[in-house]
């Protein structure tokens, strides 16, 4: 068979938050061409993995567009997965899309702690400490800090400001991981 196209995610090589993707491409119409789409998904980053789960679609008859998504009842599991698509024909030949390598990660990063000043502090300047963990996610990308709505800017571990005018303040903290 020729003619069947890329088995696409939403974005290649990359890293996604959704556990149900869903796969287009196209299928040859040619005569003798099979209008079942198989799009296998193995562990791994390569067809060499453990073959995971096997999704069936059928092409459209004109155009050859097939979509499949990966059901709620099948989620895949947090980790690295290779897709690749396959097209028979009534002869019995098979032709393959190139693979596509992609990360599941649903696992959002936490705070796991968070220390400010005492309230009331009688202190111009004012220390934030945190730490924050990712757990099996992906990697943290960027740590952001906030103070009165004011607009966030890059932090790491701590974050101090001086000086602070009386009154009450408000502290922000985003945790952000290179997903899709």
């Amino acid at each position: 068979v020729t003619g069947v196209q890329p088995c696409a995610l939403p974005i290649y090589d990359a890293t996604i938050a959704d556990d149900t993707p869903t796969f287009t491409g196209v299928g040859a119409v040619t005569n003798g061409a099979d209008a079942e789409i198989r799009v296998e998904i193995y562990s791994g980053t390569s067809t060499a993995g453990t073959l995971v789960q096997t999704l069936t679609a059928t092409r459209n008859s004109s155009t050859g567009a097939y979509s499949v998504t990966v059901a709620d009842a099948s989620k895949l599991a947090n980790g690295t997965y290779t897709a690749q698509a396959e097209q028979s024909t009534v002869s019995g030949n098979t032709g393959y899309s190139p693979t596509a390598t992609f990360v599941v990660d649903t696992a959002k990063p936490t705070i796991t702690s968070l220390t400010g000043p005492t309230d009331p502090s009688a202190s111009p300047s004012a220390t934030f400490t945190f730490a924050y963990s990712d757990g099996a996610g992906s990697g943290v990308t960027a740590v952001m800090c906030d103070l009165d709505g004011y607009g966030f800017d890059s932090c790491s571990s701590a974050k101090t400001y001086y000086p602070l005018a009386d009154g009450t303040h408000t502290f922000s903290l985003k945790v952000q991981e290179d997903r899709k």
